[in-house]
């Protein structure tokens, strides 16, 4: 992990390793595609850029890409126990390796159904463009202090030093905050589409069960509570609407939802 002190990299370790049945084989998560060209697809991840190949339907930046965990890793380092995450990407087929912070922090969903609806990864998608949006942006400030530290170190030495390396620093700096810029205008294009999705759910009881499964990810004990769902009338929610084309063609019933009192 980049810029973090030994403390905060083994909380962050520790923290991961705690919730590491957060992810379990078969389960799905999106990442947004930061850029692209002809023959790779880059993510940004607090980390650092993970890359993989450009497959025969192009992926372009802003494009939500779909995983699907392959195999969950313990082991142990300087900081005790860790966990990765193995995940192959749909489109491509290859097999990525995350590490635990960084693949929790994906907006991810463990389902018992195979999913048909085309708006569910339009929808997981956006909270994913928000999450890119913010780690580009913690890595452009990481970068910022890394410069503004060399600056100062260069200035202090006998005879001004040099700058060797500090214009592969600002290139890589000026990089990023294009890819910045970018995936603000893809985070609002999909804002914009994803609320045409929600506008076309005529039923307010499932509109409110669609943002909290499939934008918010509130874990499933939590949408249960919060709607006053049995845990049967859920699972028919569910099957209902992964099961259907696209959210408008969902045959919901409201039943599935007790009315309070």
């Amino acid at each position: 992990m980049k810029n973090l002190t030994e403390q905060e990299q083994k909380r962050r370790q520790q923290k991961a390793y705690e919730n590491r049945d957060a992810i379990r084989p078969g389960d799905w998560a999106y990442m947004v595609c930061s850029r692209a060209d002809d023959k790779r697809v880059f993510f940004s991840l607090s980390s650092g850029t993970l890359v993989t190949k450009q497959p025969e339907e192009k992926i372009k930046a802003g494009d939500p890409v779909k995983l699907t965990c392959t195999a969950v890793i313990t082991k142990s380092n300087g900081y005790g126990p860790f966990v990765d995450y193995q995940f192959r990407v749909c489109a491509t087929g290859v097999t990525v390796t995350i590490n635990g912070p960084d693949a929790q922090a994906l907006t991810h969903q463990r389902t018992t159904t195979a999913v048909q609806n085309r708006d569910i990864p339009f929808l997981a998608g956006t909270m994913s463009a928000l999450q890119a949006i913010s780690q580009t942006e913690q890595r452009i400030a990481q970068m910022r202090d890394g410069i503004s530290h060399i600056t100062q170190t260069i200035t202090g030495m006998p005879g001004g030093g040099g700058a060797k390396g500090l214009d592969d620093l600002f290139a890589e700096l000026s990089e990023l905050e294009d890819t910045l810029k970018q995936e603000g205008k893809d985070y609002l294009h999909r804002v914009k589409e994803a609320q045409k999705i929600l506008d076309g759910i005529s039923s307010p009881s499932m509109r409110t069960f669609v943002v909290m499964k499939y934008v918010m990810f509130v874990p499933n004990e939590e949408i249960r509570s919060g709607l006053n769902m049995t845990r049967r009338s859920f699972e028919r929610a569910v099957k209902s609407i992964e099961g259907a084309a696209d959210m408008k063609s969902v045959l919901w019933q409201e039943r599935y939802i007790k009315k309070s009192g």
